[in-house]
């Protein structure tokens, strides 16, 4: 696996507690016992503080074994979770026998677009009315497919707005404007409002702007979890793709080699905290040394 998990070392409060004490039953000793005998004693009392101090040591080293142990134990719990969760989802969203939701671009992970549904056939497809509608003005660049995920409807629109609206009858729950004009720059040219869909995974929309950001949103109330720059801003890339979510990554690729020579890449981001995870140029930089997998940890 990429990356690696870095563990944290903290004084506990029984340690902390230990060494109160033992503090004071030395300062109180000290306080009674008279100078005289100090003096007499003052051998033995340097063994004893030394002794104190290896005690002290000793238990800050295994306090701090068995914090970590427990921070080891709590992450490990965490990442199961996540994992028994990602697995359960990718089951949701690979359900072929799911026609109440169209939860990925292409429905379900096959992407083969086909509902199988038989309300609508040749027969009543000549009754079907419109039920509601939203109007939406300011859009001019309705390219993609919406997401149905639990009775809401997710789309985007034009410069990679995201909208959520309540699928029986169209009225408004949030929306995100990821103000994609002012990121663009000079990478300002036809085609910088459309983007080809979004992603639902794990309560959360996924969106990928023109200017190369990803960006998760909570699928509740729109608010922005995280974003990543996945193009060198610098280059003429961009995206209009759509995001592919699974097994816990998201993955993302760019456009833009048709402007000037550069390299395209597929790259994959933990879908929990947008960590990059590893990237895989489709070019070679040398052809003579083959295709290029870069893993996190090794760039």
């Amino acid at each position: 696996m990429c990356g690696h998990l870095e563990k944290k070392t903290s004084l506990s409060v029984a340690w902390r507690t230990r060494i109160f004490f033992k503090i004071r039953e030395m300062i109180i000793y000290i306080y009674q016992t008279p100078y005289s005998l100090l003096m007499k004693h003052r051998y033995q009392l340097i063994i004893i503080v030394c002794c104190f101090f290896v005690g002290c040591t000793d238990y800050s080293s295994e306090d701090a074994r068995m914090d970590n142990e427990s921070e080891d134990a709590r992450t490990n719990n965490k990442s199961e979770a996540v994992r028994i969760q990602n697995i359960k989802e990718d089951a949701h969203i690979a359900d072929a026998s799911n026609t109440s939701e169209w939860l990925s671009y292409g429905r379900t992970h096959s992407e083969e677009r086909f509902s199988p549904i038989t309300d609508i056939d040749t027969a009543t497809a000549a009754n079907l009315r419109p039920d509601w509608y939203i109007d939406l003005p300011n859009d001019r660049s309705l390219v993609s497919t919406p997401l149905v995920v639990e009775g809401k409807l997710f789309f985007t629109g034009t410069g990679n707005i995201i909208r959520a609206v309540d699928a029986t009858n169209g009225k408004p729950l949030w929306s995100f404007n990821p103000e994609v004009a002012k990121h663009i720059g000079r990478q300002r040219k036809p085609g910088w409002t459309h983007s080809r869909g979004i992603t639902y995974y794990n309560n959360k929309i996924f969106t990928a702007t023109w200017d190369g950001r990803l960006i998760a949103l909570d699928a509740h109330d729109g608010q922005q979890l995280w974003s990543v720059q996945t193009i060198d801003s610098s280059k003429m890339l961009n995206i209009t793709g759509v995001p592919k979510a699974f097994k816990g990554k998201v993955v993302i690729g760019n456009g833009g080699s048709e402007n000037e020579p550069t390299r395209g890449y597929v790259t994959a981001y933990d879908s929990e905290t947008g960590k990059k995870l590893w990237r895989f140029y489709i070019v070679p930089g040398d052809p003579a040394g083959g295709f290029e997998f870069v893993c996190v940890s090794h760039e």
